[in-house]
Parts: C-alpha cells; structure tokens; sequence
C-alpha cells in the first residue's frame, strides 16, 4: 500500500510537471495547455480527514460528454473504504 501510494504520487507530480496535451476531437484542434494555467475547483470528494479532491476540466464538458479531468489529490490522500454488497446488487 505504501509503495503505491507513492508511485501513484511520483506518476501525478510528473504528470503536473509537463505540459498538457490532449487529442482533440475530430476536426477540432488540439489543445496544450501549461499545467501553471490549470484552474482547479472543489468536488465535493474528501476522505476522512475533510481533505477534498480538487478537479479542472482538461477538454470536453463534462455535463455534455466526452471530456477529460485532472484531479488533484492532497498528500496521504485516503479514499473511504469502498462499500462491500453481501447480496446481488440490482443494476436496473
């Protein structure tokens, strides 16, 4: 757990260390964006410490359909465990 808790560190920090570049959808240019030009907002995610997950919008929107989204997770950041259904669970 230790050890890729700080991979995934290592992967997010040099990932916000380069520029962005994304494919663009067809017949849309491309877009690169400087990741000191990133806005990031609150989502409303934290874990048990109050500490919140942070988002900004990469391309897309999200509320109309293809996107993408950085997410910025404070050091130690630990989600909550993750909910453990003893029957089926219904789908529809």
């Amino acid at each position: 757990m230790f050890k890729t808790t700080h991979s995934i560190a290592a992967a997010v920090l040099l990932a916000a260390s380069t520029f962005s570049t994304f494919a663009a959808p067809e017949g849309q240019p491309s877009v690169s964006t400087p990741v000191t030009q990133l806005q990031f907002g609150g989502t409303g995610v934290t874990d048990a410490g109050k500490r919140e997950l942070l988002a900004s919008p990469a391309y897309g929107d999200l509320s109309k359909g293809p996107h993408g989204t950085f997410i910025r997770m404070p050091a130690g950041f630990v989600s909550h465990p993750p909910e453990v259904f003893l029957a089926p669970y219904p789908t529809h």
